[in-house]
């Protein structure tokens, strides 16, 4: 399976890995493992900068990233099981209420780097909830109707 680590976009529109990053491996402890099934599994991908995500995505079976909520929003479109992992170092972590929420409604798991590990091996990616499509329309309707454009 492909594991991608996405990072978040920034304001020239460009992705960027994160600046603090987890070690992650996939699979069981390494004390389970044999030399050849070491080399057999997928190594996780760590991205550098992009102009877009979307070939990754594309790709991907499941998705770590932080919580920002274009990187969430945008893994979640996409139908992709996601992973955030919290920046514990945020003042008033708009991150972790984000993904609290996110994962309260099904969506998601979070955790924090030291607890990455643990959630890759428990989770259950069957548990998680499709993210119902954006209906732009209603907020189109919404907008028009407030200004005084709709009656």
């Amino acid at each position: 399976p492909a594991v991608a680590s996405l990072a978040h976009a920034g304001s020239r529109g460009r992705h960027r890995a994160p600046r603090e990053r987890c070690r992650v491996r996939s699979g069981p402890p390494r004390s389970g493992w044999t030399r050849s099934a070491r080399r057999s599994r997928p190594a996780p991908a760590a991205l550098g900068y992009k102009d877009s995500l979307k070939e990754d995505l594309e790709k991907a079976d499941l998705v770590i990233s932080h919580a920002g909520a274009g990187s969430c929003l945008e893994t979640l479109e996409n139908r992709k099981p996601l992973v955030v992992v919290i920046n514990e170092k945020l003042m008033n972590n708009h991150q972790l209420e984000l993904a609290k929420q996110l994962h309260k409604d099904g969506h998601l798991f979070y955790c924090t780097c030291s607890t990455l590990p643990g959630l890759l091996q428990s989770m259950d990616l069957s548990t998680l909830k499709c993210f119902p499509p954006g209906q732009p329309e209603k907020f189109s309707a919404f907008l028009d109707k407030v200004v005084g454009l709709q009656k």
